[in-house]
This record gives C-alpha cells, structure tokens and sequence, in this order.
C-alpha cells in the first residue's frame, strides 16, 4: 500500500456545487473526512491540517467557479 501526506483531486465544472455542498454541509459522518485526516499524528494537528485542507479546496474552487465564468464570457463576445 502506497501512504501519502498529500492528495489530489480534479474536478469538472458540473462538480463544483456539489462538492461546495458537501464542503458546508459536511456532518463529520461522509468519507472526505476520512480522506483528509492524518492517520500518524492525530490530536491538534490533524484539525489544523484539515482547516487548512478545506480553506485550500474552498478557495480552489471559487476559482475555478470564477474562471469558468470568465471563459464564457469571453467566448459568448466572440
């Protein structure tokens, strides 16, 4: 089995509400959870490292909701 610290995700644009949603709504039940937690430090830690995790993907994601925009706005002038 392959243990990395880091993760990545790609996502398309029919994904981004959904994966807003699941960011906001999340219960501390669903999968990503899990995903995102440090397995060998546990404690404080791992809480900052998944703050910070989901500020990143939050952040990630208005911009590539913004880009998006930008490109059809672009493409709808020409």
């Amino acid at each position: 089995m392959n243990i990395s610290e880091r993760a990545v995700g790609v996502i398309g644009k029919g994904q981004t509400n959904g994966v807003i949603y699941a960011l906001i709504s999340d219960q501390g039940n669903r999968r990503f959870q899990d995903l995102a937690r440090r397995s060998s430090s546990g404690g404080d830690g791992s809480n900052v490292f998944v703050a910070g995790l989901v500020r990143s993907l939050v952040r990630d994601t208005v911009i590539a909701i913004l880009l998006c925009r930008l490109y059809e706005q672009i493409k709808g002038s020409l």
